[in-house]
């Protein structure tokens, strides 16, 4: 599965999509999710920041690989801080959701 899928799963979970034009707007769904869980601080902040550069990153990525135009190719390096960048955010989101279900 690519980041982009495990970010558009997480979002169906934690923050399921109600009109079908909403499915593809994965981020905005979780940046929504964080704001309601979330009371304002550096932590929330953070994490919507980066979410949003989580999203330039997968952007860049899936138009500089699609298509015949390969020229501005992702680096290895670029791959690999999007993959850790990715289970960074996973484990906050994790966190955010745990301590929140235990306090229901």
């Amino acid at each position: 599965a690519s980041c982009r899928t495990l970010f558009m799963d997480i979002a169906d979970i934690l923050n399921p999509a109600i009109i079908p034009s909403q499915k593809e707007k994965y981020i905005n769904r979780i940046k929504d999710y964080i704001s309601l869980k979330l009371e304002s601080g550096i932590k929330k902040e953070f994490l919507t920041s980066l979410l949003e550069e989580m999203k330039n990153r997968l952007e860049f990525t899936i138009l500089s690989t699609q298509g015949s135009a390969h020229r501005d190719r992702p680096t290895l390096i670029d791959a690999e801080n999007v993959v850790l960048y990715t289970y960074l955010i996973i484990a906050d989101l994790l966190e955010i959701y745990s301590t929140k279900k235990s306090k229901s």
